[in-house]
């Protein structure tokens, strides 16, 4: 892991459209970087806070600090750079009930943490994919990755057809993804949606040997 500096100016240059994930995402290794703005300065829970965001080693993540008072929120394993960002964000201001100021990114080793839109795999969800998905796999049966625009995926196993695999691996992600908005606001629901966060589709799938 190494830390590099950040421009705040870069960093800011968000929100005007949300990129969807590349139909074929890029998948990163677990190497990571933490850039942030030197210029702001966090309270001792802040700090305390973004310990905790640094400690979760998962890219695609930011970090947002109130302007006023000790409030703060993180994002991380997204599988873009501005979605975590605007997260992060809207995020801190509901919880602050205020204005937040960005102070910090995890990204892919590698990865220029000023570029707005670099994209991929979130940290967690390539680890999924290249690990529990790829090992359950069976001789006989299909299989099937899916990912929403945000962080979430699900994965299936053993169908006997590619649709019953294709469908159910959205199945699992769409699962994922109404466990998420059980823990944001009602604007923050309708927020994700009219942004695509909340659409599973596959990006993988398996063939057993035998078709």
């Amino acid at each position: 892991m190494t830390k590099t500096s950040l421009s705040l100016t870069a960093a800011l240059s968000m929100f005007l459209a949300l990129p969807l994930v590349a139909e074929q995402p890029r998948v990163y290794g677990p190497e990571h970087t933490y850039a942030s703005v030197a210029d702001v300065t966090l309270t001792r829970e802040q700090r305390r806070h973004y310990n905790e965001f640094k400690n979760r080693k998962a890219y695609f993540g930011a970090f947002y600090a109130a302007a006023e008072g000790d409030g703060s929120f993180y994002s991380y394993s997204y599988h873009n750079l501005n979605t975590a960002k605007a997260v992060a964000k809207r995020g801190c201001e509901a919880y602050a009930n205020g204005p937040c100021t960005f102070y910090g990114v995890a990204v892919p080793e590698g990865v220029d943490p000023n570029e707005t839109f670099a994209s991929g795999l979130g940290a967690i969800t390539a680890h999924d994919l290249q690990g529990v998905y790829r090992d359950m796999q069976t001789t006989t049966g299909y299989g099937a990755f899916a990912i929403s625009g945000a962080g979430d995926h699900g994965y299936s196993h053993g169908w006997p057809n590619m649709d019953e695999a294709r469908a159910t691996a959205i199945a699992y992600c769409e699962a994922e993804v109404a466990e998420e908005m059980t823990n944001i606001r009602i604007e923050d629901r309708r927020w994700a949606r009219a942004n695509g966060l909340t659409t599973c589709r596959v990006i993988d799938t398996y063939t057993p040997p035998s078709q």
